[in-house]
């Protein structure tokens, strides 16, 4: 008998402690394979096991245990001997761990992604006679078995389970004599982040109790069907409460043999699963998947996650999307948390739990700056303060398998397991990870937390991972830095299609790093915890079962220097000068690219141009693409005609070719529908694809100065390669404009800019939302309330807004000569302050207005539920919000009614008070910003060179006629400005009305400035010198004064 009391090798749990656990009836004497056999003669003919192959019921199952140790048997394996278990998750391997349970071999429960080095330690570290080697996707099993027969210097007993190995088995071993629960049943290998996996000795009973436990807290019982997308034999899908846990019970196991979105759908939707269990890592990644909007999940009662820590932000969603949250912590070591589905939404999502046994017995242990415990009796650290956690108890082991003294370091004098995690435990007990002991970041002294930082980027809804490592800093010792996932926006095209395959990635969105700050200041973070550094990435690296690596995350040491310094430093090539360089690739710049091409056409020597975008495919205003919006301008007011009729460029080309010209025609209108816009604007990208690169972002412009004046812009862009420097004689800044969210409302889970709306009110589920706000009184603010009041049939729309009413965009004929070029040219040459307020009399043909045809549609429906008795969109006119406050289930908002009105659906706070005027809370399920943008000031991308700029009393930028930026040195090299000066163009300059006529007259200028640098300057190319056809003038990149 292999007793894990008496084992060599093993650290036994002290006699007192083992007559506890057996006196409570913690531990049974029921052996794992027994609880299962159990189970099949009680429901031989139910589903026990779903794979990739079909189902097999209970009484195959235990059938298959009893032929798989016939397989070992054959192969030489006795009781006793450790045997390196390396399968895919199949049912097979299940039959495998039962025939080695049954003929009293020692599995050693591996990954399946284990290689060479990996398993030559195992094999060594658990003193293993045998290996079984499976079908694994990808390896060449030769190839790894000579691998790993070099690295141990020993031929290696190899046990091939290939096919159906249990077929050719006659008839199983005999029984053995004895057999007992105190036995050892296996090893687990250890997490494995912080070096070499350790090996965990597991017996039945106190592994069995783990399990068991684990089917009470969980809801598991017969009718249970689990959904495993994770490596079979690791500790959280093996028993938290696991396959172990759902097979003692007589429910059924759903194994997937990938871990991608389509896959993990069609499992849960065929098999009417009850339960799922993941890591945060893939179960964002169903969040944000297309394949889960298609499926039904509402057979979902349980959700549990673990393996790593869960952003609060994400937690909620899968609460409200998927199904009741569990959140599960624990360690393969022992110790397993579990919220409890009766805990208020706010410990659900916050916290990871409580233990689950009352044997357990925990500390949570003060640590010194470094991390480290303290030398000495441990100090015990209050309710809410954090420390390490230490455990002992019946399910947690007290060393590791043949562990030295570094292994005997992970426990205390008294038995108690150091995790190594640094929590917080609440008077509830409920324990929160906040990090890791060797995590920790220490910035010039100051201590940081890595979760935390984590925790408040993953709130930006732009984030769907992050992961904050320290890394080397000459000054600090250690700097912050933030590597950041962006969230998917849109499904990919076979998604999109209707693919099958499910393997597709949709494409990441941007995120602008200087957003990435402001939103963690608006989190309140000490300064110091602001990371120094993002680092925009398209994934994390991942251990095997799914955890952040890391170690894998952070650059060598080698590489710090050079990622620390200037990204001017070391650029991966020399400068390209071109003619012309385009910062994003909207429509201004798409206008542009057709009119450089056009002259191109025409010239000898044609213009040098590229465009960059930092998205990762032509987008326009997703978050507003509804399906029956209309464009707010004249199909004319595209890319080309007001330049060009004759272009190959233009919207009525664009119908010729898709063979929509009647169709359209015949709809009697002359604005198009917004999606049909921008299918013309894909349509345009596609043709212009050789002119852009997209995911590259520019991150810096420096002028180049060649005897006083500005010759030529370094442009610095990262892309996924790493930092490259574009030398342009100009450059032009169309980069859109900027979303403005309310300074007292921060965004959040259920806060959103209307940018933003498509891609967020999936959230909100329509069964049990009941309030939801948006604030604004434009055309944003307007089609928002129309869709959620579609999208939302039982909740009730808030349209907040500072007007008595919303009010109707002037688009009259007359009015709308605001917007031609002759207008631009009369507009410009005015003087101030008369400019200024032709401007402001005209801002209602665009500011805070919405369409006369959207108002009607609107009021119909208002008056429709009116007469109808319904309350479906409540008016707060002449409103303005106080303050607002995420409470978690809901967003609460202090209102005030400048004309102290009644407010309809609240709670009154005051009425009267000096200035007349009422205020209210309201409670929201989400909040909808439709509050407007700004344009990008320059000096984000100019740095100390934007001092350079003049600007108006205002501060704006002021530009010429033709766009280009003024400066206070001469400047050859033009900077255009294109949305940032609408103070001198007019409203048209941040709108599609002149994208085609602006463009021309920025070819005008740089094909004019070209001509006269002919003589002088280097032609289009790459160079690895400074420009020296000026005689012994070198150009320098500067920050201009």
């Amino acid at each position: 008998m292999t007793s894990l009391q008496h084992s060599a090798g093993v650290t036994p749990y002290p006699p007192s402690d083992v007559q506890r656990y057996l006196q409570a009836g913690l531990w049974g004497k029921t052996r794992i394979e027994d609880l299962i056999a159990r189970r099949a003669a009680r429901r031989p003919d139910a589903p026990a096991v779903v794979d990739a192959a079909g189902t097999t019921t209970y009484r195959q199952l235990v059938a298959a245990g009893e032929r798989a140790a016939g397989v070992l048997a054959a192969g030489g394996v006795t009781a006793g001997d450790a045997v390196f278990l390396h399968m895919p998750n199949t049912v097979d391997a299940i039959a495998a761990l039962l025939g080695a349970f049954r003929l009293g071999a020692l599995p050693i429960a591996a990954l399946s992604t284990h290689r060479g080095a990996e398993i030559a330690g195992f094999l060594a570290a658990g003193r293993a006679t045998h290996w079984v080697l499976g079908d694994l996707l990808g390896v060449d099993p030769d190839t790894l078995v000579r691998d790993v027969t070099a690295r141990v210097g020993h031929d290696v007993a190899v046990i091939r389970w290939t096919g159906r190995p249990m077929d050719r088995i006659e008839a199983p071993p005999p029984a053995r004599d004895w057999a007992d629960a105190e036995e050892l049943a296996f090893f687990q290998l250890s997490g494995g982040t912080t070096g070499a996996s350790k090996l965990i000795p597991r017996a039945h009973r106190e592994y069995a109790y783990s399990f068991l436990r684990s089917n009470e807290l969980c809801g598991v019982d017969e009718s249970t069907v689990l959904v495993i997308p994770l490596p079979l034999t690791h500790n959280f899908p093996m028993s938290s409460p696991g396959f172990l846990g759902v097979l003692s019970a007589g429910g059924c196991v759903v194994l997937c043999a990938h871990g991608d979105p389509a896959t993990i759908c069609a499992a849960i939707q065929t098999n009417r699963a009850t339960h799922l269990i993941g890591v945060p890592p893939l179960i964002q990644v169903l969040l944000d998947s297309a394949a889960r909007r298609g499926a039904d999940l509402r057979t979902l009662r349980r959700v549990l996650v673990g393996g790593a820590r869960l952003s609060p932000a994400v937690a909620r969603r899968i609460h409200g999307e998927l199904g009741c949250l569990q959140q599960v912590y624990g360690m393969a070591e022992g110790l397993v948390c579990y919220t409890s589905p009766t805990d208020d939404l706010d410990t659900i999502v916050t916290t990871q739990g409580r233990p689950m046994s009352a044997f357990d017995e925990v500390r949570v242990v003060a640590v010194d700056d470094a991390g480290a415990g303290l030398v000495g009796t441990p100090v015990d650290v209050g309710a809410g303060e954090v420390g390490e956690l230490q455990v002992r108890g019946p399910y947690t082991i007290r060393g590791y398998y043949f562990g030295g003294p570094r292994e005997h370091a992970s426990f205390t004098p008294d038995g108690f397991y150091r995790t190594g995690d640094l929590v917080r435990r609440d008077e509830t007990g409920s324990i929160t990870v906040v990090g890791r002991t060797k995590e920790q970041i220490n910035r010039g002294g100051e201590k940081v937390a890595p979760a935390e930082v984590e925790d408040a980027l993953l709130r930006h809804p732009g984030v769907h991972d992050a992961c904050v490592v320290a890394e080397a800093d000459e000054l600090l010792g250690e700097r912050v830095v933030a590597y950041v996932v962006p969230r998917a926006t849109a499904p990919s095209s076979s998604e999109a299609n209707g693919s099958s395959g499910g393997h597709s990635a949709a494409p990441p969105a941007p995120i602008d790093r200087r957003e990435l700050r402001r939103h963690l200041v608006a989190q309140s973070l000490a300064a110091y915890k602001i990371p120094d550094a993002y680092r925009i990435v398209e994934a994390l690296p991942t251990t095997a079962v799914g955890k952040v690596a890391r170690r894998r995350v952070t650059p060598p040491v080698a590489t710090i220097a050079a990622s620390a310094a200037p990204a001017a430093a070391a650029p991966r090539s020399g400068p390209e000068v071109l003619d012309v360089l385009g910062v994003g690739f909207g429509p201004a710049n798409m206008a542009l690219a057709v009119a450089i091409r056009e002259e191109n056409e025409r010239r000898a020597t044609g213009l040098a141009a590229r465009f960059v975008d930092a998205a990762p495919y032509p987008r326009w205003h997703e978050g507003l693409l509804f399906e029956d919006a209309s464009m707010q301008v004249a199909f004319a007011k595209d890319l080309a005609t007001m330049r060009n009729p004759r272009s190959a460029f233009t919207f009525v080309q664009f119908l010729a070719e898709r063979g929509r010209l009647a169709d359209f025609v015949n709809r009697g209108s002359m604005t198009p529908l917004r999606v049909e816009f921008v299918e013309y604007l894909r349509w345009a990208a596609e043709k212009l694809r050789d002119d852009v690169t997209y995911a590259a972002r520019v991150e810096a412009v420096t002028p180049v100065v060649v005897d006083g004046a500005i010759e030529a812009y370094d442009v610095d862009i990262s892309d996924a390669a790493g930092m490259t420097r574009l030398r342009s004689r100009h450059v032009v800044l169309a980069v859109g404009l900027q979303p403005i969210m309310p300074a007292q409302l921060p965004a959040g889970p259920r806060v959103w800019h209307a940018s933003q709306h498509l891609h967020r009110v999936g959230d909100l589920d329509p069964a049990t939302t009941r309030d939801v706000v948006v604030l604004g009184g434009g055309q944003s603010a307007a089609e928002v309330v129309l869709h959620l009041r579609e999208q939302l049939p039982s909740a009730r729309i808030h349209a907040v807004h500072g007007k008595f009413a919303y009010t109707p965009s002037d688009s009259s004929p007359f009015a709308n000569r605001i917007f031609d070029p002759a207008s631009v040219d009369v507009l410009f040459d005015a003087p101030e302050p008369e400019r200024a307020r032709v401007n402001a009399l005209h801002a209602n043909t665009n500011d805070a207005v919405v369409s006369p045809a959207t108002l009607q549609t609107l009021f119909d429906l208002d008056y429709r539920d009116r007469w109808l008795g319904r309350e479906r969109v409540i008016w707060h006119p002449c409103t303005r919000v106080l303050e607002g406050r995420d409470r978690g289930d809901a967003v609460e908002l202090d209102l005030i009614e400048l004309l102290g009105g009644s407010l309809g659906a609240g709670e009154m706070l005051a009425r009267g008070d000096s200035t007349g005027a009422g205020r209210v809370r309201l409670r929201a399920d989400a909040v909808v910003c439709a509050t407007g943008y700004v344009p990008l000031d320059p000096a984000a991308l100019l740095g100390d060179s934007g001092r350079a700029l003049r600007r108006d009393a205002s501060g704006r930028p002021l530009a010429r006629r033709d766009y280009a930026a003024e400066w206070d040195v001469n400047a050859r090299g033009q900077l255009f400005l294109i949305g940032q000066t609408r103070h001198q163009h007019g409203v048209s300059a941040t709108l599609l009305s002149n994208v085609a006529v602006r463009a021309g007259e920025i070819v005008a200028t740089v094909t004019q400035a070209g001509r006269a640098a002919n003589a002088s300057t280097a032609g289009p190319g790459r160079v690895d010198r400074p420009d020296q056809s000026r005689g012994s003038s070198r150009p320098t990149t500067v920050a201009l004064p």
